[in-house]
This record gives C-alpha cells, structure tokens and sequence, in this order.
C-alpha cells in the first residue's frame, strides 16, 4: 500500500488488520506453502531493539503518519494544504485554554487529521515561553494537569493569574519564592523543575 494513503486517510482497522495478516503469512510462508507461525503476532511488531522482528504494524504507521501530517500543518501555516484545512478546524491549540473549534460536516481526510490530532496532543508536551497567554490557576500547563494552589490563596485572584506573574522578567527564569507562595509544595516543586521559559 503507498504511504501516500497512510498519511493522508485513516484506514480503517478491518483493513489495516487484514493487511497486517497478509505481511506476516508472507513472512511465514516458503514457496507458496503457508508454513508455521512460531512467533506471536505482538512480538512481530516490536522493534528489534526490543527483542521483535521490526515489522511494522499498518495501523501505527497510519497514525504516526497521519500525527506527521498534522503536525506540519501546524508547523507550515503558508502551506496550501495548511490553509484549508486551518480554515476548517483549529489543530494543536498554542495553549491549553483554547478548545478546537469543528465548522461544517468533517471530509474522511479531516476526520482522519482530527483524530490524529487528538493522539498528538495528548502526547505532546509544550513550553512556557513567556506564558501571557496561559491561565496559571486553570490552564493544564503543568505536567498535563492545573497545578493546585495554596488553600490560602483567594480564587477570585488566583483565576486572573497569568503564567508570566511567576517568570522573572530579567533573567527569564521562574521566581521560585513567589512559586512557592502560591502553589502547594508538589506543584511547585514541579514548576520550578520544568525547563526555563527561555529555552
């Protein structure tokens, strides 16, 4: 099958499972006789590295190539491809706060790139910058999660925090006191571990 597919559709897994059950009866077979199986199915798709075969299994191929595609649109806003399918839906918000927006009846190829895209964001991981536009008390910026604040702390201020009011704007490194001040200690101590909103 040309990748070419794989990464613009998503194939659907009746399909890609069939597929995989003809590469691995070809692997198995000798001279048109279908021979004997003598490794499982999972232990053909793991890397070699991992003690497998390394064959890859279709239906990751066509996500990770689906996820590629996704994230060259979002990478590549000039590009064609970028533009028609950003004015139908929002892929990868920059900041957790913003929920993807869905205009009109989805194609099968953006139906494939949105559910790619809900994959890639779970396991994507984003940096601060200079965090003006991130919520600190309800944005999921810290490890995937909001970070809990002090019980002290009055939510009527805590829900304008921005992520900048904790970075020092001299050395662009977190203001560790203030951190602490505000956060409860295991929130805080991962904050302060996160890598420097310059990097």
């Amino acid at each position: 099958m040309a990748s070419h597919l794989l990464s613009c559709f998503e194939i659907p897994t009746s399909i890609t499972g069939k597929i995989d059950s003809l590469l691995l009866k070809f692997f198995w077979s000798h001279s048109g006789i279908q021979g004997m199986h003598w490794v499982g199915k999972r232990k053909m798709h793991l890397p070699r590295g991992m003690g497998g075969l390394g064959i890859r299994c279709i239906s990751t191929l066509n996500k990770d190539l689906l996820m590629k595609q996704v994230w060259r649109i979002v990478t590549h806003p000039q590009l064609l491809i970028s533009k028609v399918y950003s004015a139908r839906a929002r892929f990868l918000s920059p900041t957790p706060s913003q929920e993807r927006r869905y205009s009109g009846r989805q194609s099968y190829g953006l139906r494939g790139l949105l559910h790619a895209d809900a994959l890639l964001s779970t396991g994507c991981n984003w940096k601060v910058g200079i965090g003006n536009s991130i919520l600190a008390g309800s944005s999921n910026w810290v490890n995937g999660k909001s970070p809990t604040s002090h019980p002290g702390v009055l939510l009527a201020t805590e829900k304008d925090w921005t992520v900048n009011l904790f970075i020092l704007p001299q050395t662009l490194t977190w203001d560790v006191e203030k951190v602490h001040q505000c956060f409860i200690p295991a929130d805080a101590s991962t904050i302060i571990s996160m890598e420097f909103p310059a990097l």
